[in-house]
């Protein structure tokens, strides 16, 4: 399921999705965009640990007083019994499990309620003290002596768990949980020379079902250069001479030919470390006339990757799996609007099967 918004309005990087795995952005060359981007690095860590040795350790990073934490974690996909747990920006821990540890951890949870993964709970345990009296809540249990216990018999059966964590302010007092391996997450950049790029207005999706249905088309080739071009696709340079009757394909237009930079980022990355990816690609939009895209990846194997900007005390029910699709992506386009000093921008949201974010 995919949805796209379109505005001329300024935007910025909302920090609802709190664990990305994976960012590409494409721009021309001429945004001198890349010495910029080349320094932006990003840290995370990862270790094996028990879930209660690591909570011990998480919560010293958790408002006791206010949902906030300045840590968030994701364990690594359990093929053996597709369970794994994330603690997310609020404090809370989400445990998605099969039936027989469901019923031996003996926690209240809730039940996937998807024909086909029926058998999977989630169980949400708040590792602050302020949790506000409100029914988005009401299911969650504060971590006491009743959960640890519970959760220390589950480590006991299941052993150490894989677990990948950053820290929000990586400060030199923020010292990783014993045994952490440390990463560095440096982007990859390729050049690519006499490519066509197109040169869009990106107005405002209209009223009308007719000229709506145009505008989707329109937006829709733009989303499928963006994705070619970070597939490196030979369909996009101007050079091109692949046979029509294999295969035919026409960049958006108008459009011109020049060069184009492709930048990616692989890890576990915060809201803080996308948001400076995108206000570089903003800041730098606005003085010509130029267009740039970027796309990022959620984590498909965390049971939390997205908290509800209108309502952070819920959380959607998701069904984590290595094939599960959270992405979103962002157009900006200051064709038309550089003198201006403006620029339109459009964002499309991919959800895959079994999440409820969107109902």
């Amino acid at each position: 399921m995919t949805v796209a918004r379109a505005s001329t309005r300024s935007w910025t990087v909302p920090p609802t999705h709190f664990l990305n795995r994976h960012v590409d952005m494409v721009f021309p060359s001429e945004l001198m965009l890349q010495g910029e981007l080349a320094s932006l690095t990003s840290t995370y860590w990862s270790c094996r640990s028990t879930i209660t040795k690591f909570i011990d350790y998480a919560k010293t990073f958790v408002n006791k007083l206010e949902m906030q934490s300045d840590i968030a974690a994701v364990s690594l996909f359990d093929p053996a019994t597709d369970a794994g747990f994330s603690l997310d920006t609020r404090g809370v821990l989400t445990f998605v499990v099969d039936k027989t540890a469901y019923e031996r951890l003996g926690l209240a949870g809730t039940q996937m309620r998807w024909s086909g993964c029926d058998d999977m709970y989630l169980i949400q345990c708040t590792l602050s003290e302020g949790v506000p009296d409100d029914p988005a809540t009401r299911k969650l249990h504060q971590y006491g002596p009743k959960q640890q216990a519970a959760i220390t018999q589950w480590d006991a059966d299941h052993g150490l768990w894989n677990i990948s964590y950053y820290l929000r302010d990586a400060g030199p007092n923020s010292i990783p949980i014993g045994g952490s391996t440390e990463h560095v997450v440096r982007p990859s950049i390729s050049r690519r020379a006499h490519v066509h790029v197109p040169e869009p207005t990106l107005c405002s999706c209209p009223n009308s079902e007719e000229e709506r249905e145009d505008w989707d088309e329109e937006i829709s080739a733009l989303f499928e250069w963006v994705g070619m071009s970070c597939l490196g696709s030979q369909r996009l340079l101007a050079s091109d001479s692949c046979d029509p009757y294999i295969a035919m394909y026409a960049s958006p237009s108008p459009s011109h030919v020049t060069d184009t930079v492709h930048i990616r980022w692989r890890g576990l990355l915060s809201p803080a470390f996308t948001r400076s990816i995108v206000g570089s690609m903003l800041k730098a939009c606005l003085p010509r006339p130029a267009f740039a895209a970027v796309t990022i990846h959620g984590m498909p194997t965390a049971p939390v990757t997205y908290i509800p900007p209108s309502s952070s005390l819920r959380t959607p029910m998701r069904l984590p799996r290595p094939e599960s699709e959270d992405t979103w992506s962002l157009l900006v386009s200051s064709h038309g609007d550089a003198q201006r000093g403006t620029s339109n921008w459009v964002l499309a949201e991919s959800i895959g099967k079994w999440d409820s974010r969107w109902g």
